[in-house]
């Protein structure tokens, strides 16, 4: 599966690539700074999650660009990518972390490894605060919940149990409202997040797995 996060920025760009299958690219600084990323899950099991740069004219396809840039994989099904300021914040599912990296250079600056079972997705709320998804073990409908990351030092300060199966997040208003889709089973319900508390939970229909805020209203696309 292939998850696809569009940025663009009004600088200059500027990016080198090569046709040699071993990914001998020569980098340089801020060469990802405009263009598409493509998340790339790969097979279970083997550890051969990516990232995909392609260029916003379309003329350059960089793969393999986090191991290219660092010297080593991200792991086991990269799951999500999400974005605050100048950092990416990659959730590589399989792996239980967070690959934490500049944006437009993919240099490695941090990385998440305690508290993390299962993640699935990552947001952002006013700056200092990150939320992320967490399955725990898929048939195990009572362990799911957000761990909540101060992101001044990438440490996990507490965690929020919620029903099962949490996927994709949506902040409006400094709350956090949470597709959950149910894992391996099936579930209907939006989580409303607020700090630490479940506010309440809102029934839609079933798999509910995008959102999307317009206006005053919030969007929910189910798979049934």
């Amino acid at each position: 599966m292939k998850k696809i996060v569009f940025f663009a920025i009004a600088v200059m760009f500027f990016a080198s690539c090569s046709n040699d299958d071993n990914n001998q690219q020569e980098y340089v600084p801020a060469a990802f700074e405009k263009g598409i990323l493509v998340t790339n899950e790969g097979p279970f099991n083997n550890g051969s999650g990516n990232i995909t740069f392609i260029s916003e004219d379309y003329s350059t396809v960089a793969q393999n660009i986090f191991r290219n840039v660092n010297g080593y994989a991200l792991g086991n099904i990269v799951q999500s990518m999400g974005f605050l300021d100048n950092n990416a914040y990659i959730v590589v599912s399989n792996s239980q972390k967070i690959e934490i990296v500049n944006r437009y250079t993919f240099q490695s600056l941090d990385s998440i490894t305690n508290g993390l079972d299962n993640p699935r997705y990552f947001v952002t709320v006013g700056g200092n605060k990150g939320y992320v998804s967490n399955w725990g073990d898929p048939n195990d409908y009572a362990d799911d919940y957000l761990a909540v990351v101060d992101l001044r030092t990438n440490e996990i300060t507490s965690t929020i149990s919620v029903p099962f199966g949490p996927e994709r997040m949506v902040v409006y208003n400094n709350k956090i409202y949470v597709a959950h889709q149910g894992a391996y089973g099936q579930n209907n319900l939006i989580s409303v997040i607020s700090g630490t508390t479940v506010e309440s939970t809102i029934m839609v229909g079933d798999v509910p797995n995008s959102m999307v805020v317009s206006g005053n209203s919030l969007y929910v696309l189910c798979g049934g």
